[in-house]
């Protein structure tokens, strides 16, 4: 794909055996042209939130604190992937995260471990409250916990679910994990996939983290509207961003400490990122 411009600046089936705990430790703040405040990528700033980016529809897509559709946020351990994730939506008005390594404890989310937590939130938020919640599984199998997570999510609509590892919850061909034994218990059709194929419809907003994109569902990456995507050079990984990337993929070896390729679909790309 060709790049326009660049630009470089500085059920509960017995999971709900634990109780919801609280967390409340400081912010984060950051920098980057790319993802200052007040950008607004389309030009409509009825309903700003207190991010400075419209909440609510955006071209059909549902949009909170920036994130709008399908975005991917590649990078290795140590990276700055995650934190970088973690301000990006620091200003959003309803989120979910699914946090299966416990890395998004320093968020002022109210953390819970079992779906029938997260459902009491959920419901008692309506189509329109305020959602923060950073869900954290204890135990039991890990497809099984975003299964009820993801699905709840969809039905409470009008939120970001921010899934951190998310190779850990798919593989490279499919929607589902090939090693849990969730799908040999339930048939029905991946979480994932619907939100990947119908998300807009849902609607929810969907942030993906991962070091390994070659492990994470093809389709995911290929339907993906943005990609933050931080220095790698292993030739698995930049060949699987390299159809959406383009020749911007050999870019990647030469990014600094906590620099990242801010690629979006619409042809615009450029280096971000610093130290937050």
């Amino acid at each position: 794909m060709g790049v326009s411009r660049v630009r470089k600046n500085g059920t509960d089936s017995g999971l709900d055996s634990n109780r919801s705990v609280a967390s409340s430790t400081p912010g984060l703040a950051g920098t980057g042209h790319g993802d200052a405040r007040g950008r607004v990528d389309n030009g409509n700033r009825r309903r700003e939130g207190s991010a400075g980016y419209k909440t609510g529809f955006v071209e059909g897509e549902y949009q909170d604190a920036g994130i709008r559709g399908l975005c991917c946020v590649f990078g290795r351990r140590g990276s700055g992937k995650t934190t970088r994730a973690k301000w990006l939506v620091r200003g959003a008005r309803r989120i979910v995260v699914f946090d299966p390594m416990a890395c998004c404890s320093d968020l002022k989310f109210q953390i819970v471990s079992q779906p029938g937590a997260l459902r009491k939130i959920l419901a008692g938020a309506g189509k329109k409250g305020v959602i923060h919640v950073v869900y954290q599984p204890k135990g039991g199998d890990l497809v099984e916990h975003w299964e009820h997570v993801a699905w709840m999510c969809i039905a409470a609509a009008n939120l970001i679910l921010m899934c951190d590892e998310v190779d850990s919850i798919c593989s490279s061909g499919s929607a589902k994990d090939s090693n849990s034994d969730y799908w040999k218990k339930f048939k029905r059709k991946p979480a994932l996939d619907h939100i990947v194929n119908f998300g807009r419809h849902a609607p929810v907003a969907f942030l993906g983290i991962s070091r390994a994109p070659q492990d994470v569902w093809r389709r995911l990456r290929g339907q993906s509207e943005r990609m933050l995507v931080f220095s790698m050079d292993d030739d698995l990984e930049m060949d699987a961003l390299r159809s959406r990337l383009g020749r911007q993929v050999e870019q990647l070896p030469g990014l600094g400490k906590y620099q990242y390729l801010d690629w979006r679909d619409d042809g615009s790309v450029s280096i971000e990122g610093g130290k937050l």
